[in-house]
């Protein structure tokens, strides 16, 4: 198995697909940042199991659908862990199941901000940097 070197930001690690990739990276030698929104307890969880593997891992909460979360989220973990050199955009929520007919425009794009305009802010907010080394 290969070693990853850096550190990793995974949003909505708390849980699901992002728990089983924070705890992936950590066990294969990244530094990790669990992001989340809600779910602090399983965020703090996978710290936990990661941290008890010998991974260096702290939670870090945003609300990513919001452009000053996002920065102060990217600046916490530069602050924390001195970079970012892996993304992994994970956070989403299916919110509500509503038919189509009776949904209003208000709730549509909150479901968009949550599972595509998420991924753009934090994208846009690490990108930089790595554009800038040639890497991540």
């Amino acid at each position: 198995m290969t070693a990853i070197q850096g550190v990793a930001l995974v949003t909505g690690g708390g849980a699901g697909l992002g728990r089983a990739c924070a705890l992936t990276l950590g066990k294969r030698g990244a530094r990790v940042a669990v992001h989340y929104m809600k779910s602090r307890e399983g965020a703090e969880e996978v710290v936990g199991s990661l941290k008890a593997a010998g991974a260096d891992a702290a939670a870090f909460q945003a609300d990513l659908t919001k452009t000053d979360e996002v920065k102060a989220l990217v600046d916490a973990v530069i602050a924390r862990f001195e970079t970012i050199d892996i993304l992994v955009n994970n956070a989403g929520d299916l919110i509500a199941r509503q038919p189509l007919l009776s949904m209003s425009e208000e709730f549509f794009r909150s479901v968009i901000d949550v599972n595509l305009t998420s991924a753009f802010l934090v994208s846009r907010a690490v990108g930089p940097a790595m554009v800038a080394r040639r890497s991540g």
